[in-house]
């Protein structure tokens, strides 16, 4: 709590909040912690620096110029949206000519890190990124003033859409093939399917071969194994988020039956469905 303290005072003298909306920090039974969510207008003296935590910053430029120091130095400026990650020493500041306005998400969770693992994104600047409206849908949300539960489960989803998004604009950046990027945004869409690599390579007209051999070169995994973990955090998310039963969540995903889900469930996150619901409201 001190250091949230901390934080909003170094804010507050280096910042002017068109919104600024604030909860206590590492409340139970939330799939994700939200301690702050803003737009905010830097002035030229904005300077934050974290060592390690377990704090995670999503961040959007509307506009001006930004510098994030970690293991280099990035500039950011209007379109630009970049991740600051929890259990990284890390600092950044204004451009003291052109302060930044930009809208925040900061948050806590493991399920965090595992979407962003899921999705193999670790890189931190992602320019002209075209993610605009999913910031601007949570902003909106939250200017509703919803209860913290409905809140933080908002952002949970919000944050997935993110790093998919991300995931996406990552590709076409990265020279994959068009039509594994096309695969891949196909199976993105399939949580609730079954995976048909027939259906698929068709679609985008490639052979069943080249599909598995695109998938293990640019993702590091076979189709149907990046579909299971897509259909893990989608029951995740599921799991803390709905009432439904681990049996219903195991037929909306297309899983043979609920005991293999349990036991694949259990394989990738270690412990059961409902061990996980449980857990996650404690």
């Amino acid at each position: 709590m001190q250091e949230n303290n901390t934080q909003q005072k170094k804010l507050s003298k280096t910042t002017t909040e068109d919104i600024l909306i604030t909860f206590p920090y590492h409340q139970m039974g939330v799939p994700i912690s939200v301690p702050l969510v803003s737009i905010v207008n830097c002035t030229p003296l904005y300077r934050i620096y974290r060592k390690k935590t377990d704090l995670f910053c999503f961040e959007y430029i509307l506009s001006g110029t930004q510098y994030i120091v970690e293991d280099k130095k990035y500039k950011v400026s209007s379109g630009d949206c970049y991740i600051i990650y929890g259990n990284r020493k890390h600092l950044y500041y204004a451009d003291k000519n052109d302060p930044p306005k930009k809208i925040c998400i900061c948050a806590y969770g493991n399920l965090i890190s595992e979407l962003l693992k899921a999705y193999g994104i670790t890189q931190t600047v992602f320019h002209k990124s075209n993610v605009l409206p999913i910031f601007e849908d949570l902003i909106s949300f939250a200017q509703q003033q919803p209860d913290y539960y409905s809140f933080c489960h908002r952002t949970a989803i919000a944050i997935h859409k993110l790093i998919d998004a991300i995931s996406n604009d990552t590709e076409k950046s990265t020279f994959i093939p068009q039509y594994i990027v096309e695969a891949k945004n196909i199976i993105d869409k399939s949580a609730e399917k079954k995976l048909n690599l027939e259906a698929v390579c068709k679609q985008v007209g490639i052979s069943k071969s080249q599909l598995i051999k695109g998938f293990k070169k640019y993702y590091k995994k076979t189709p149907y194994n990046y579909l299971v973990d897509i259909k893990i955090q989608t029951a995740k998310i599921l799991l803390v988020n709905t009432n439904s039963t681990v049996k219903e969540i195991a037929y909306s995903l297309k899983f043979p039956d609920e005991y293999y889900f349990s036991n694949l469930f259990k394989k990738k996150v270690g412990v059961s469905p409902s061990r996980y619901n449980i857990s996650s409201k404690e």
